[in-house]
């Protein structure tokens, strides 16, 4: 018997299936669009999350050596808010583009940089959520695992 809430099982496939659809239907509308529409969605959400607004004002106002309620503090925090709603619409697009469309949207500059350390003989760390990216051109290693098998030197 499991102690899971019946249905339970199924989130994670309708959570998958939410997020496709997301990525068909922001696919759809136009980039100008979207991106005009995810700013102001962004601010609306600054307004309407007050539990996040008022987080969001207080670690501000800590890195901007500010009152939470100096005006610039608002402001910053409100504009980080715009950027996380166009972050949002990548992230939902993302869900409908193929392994080869990701790759082609992914630019990596200096990777010669590289290939450079690695011809000296020096090991190098490539840090990218794309594992592809990492596995493109080098034999990786991936510390997560080592370390939760003990095996890492």
């Amino acid at each position: 018997m499991s102690a899971a809430p019946q249905g339970a099982s199924r989130r994670p496939q309708l959570l998958a299936a939410s997020y496709s659809a997301g990525g068909r239907l922001i696919r759809a509308v136009p980039a100008g669009l979207r991106y005009a529409a995810s700013t102001p969605g962004g601010a609306a959400w600054f307004w309407l999350s007050r539990a996040q607004r008022r987080a969001a004002l207080v670690n501000y106002a800590a890195v901007l050596d500010r009152e939470p309620s100096d005006p610039e503090v608002a402001r910053v925090a409100r504009r980080a808010f715009q950027n996380y709603g166009r972050m949002l619409t990548d992230f939902v697009l993302l869900g409908d583009l193929s392994k080869q469309e990701v790759m082609d949207r992914v630019v990596a500059d200096h990777l010669n940089l590289l290939d450079e350390a690695i011809d000296k003989g020096r090991g190098v760390i490539l840090g990218s959520p794309w594992r592809s990216v990492s596995q493109a051109r080098w034999t990786t290693r991936s510390c997560a695992t080592e370390i939760a098998s003990g095996s890492a030197s």
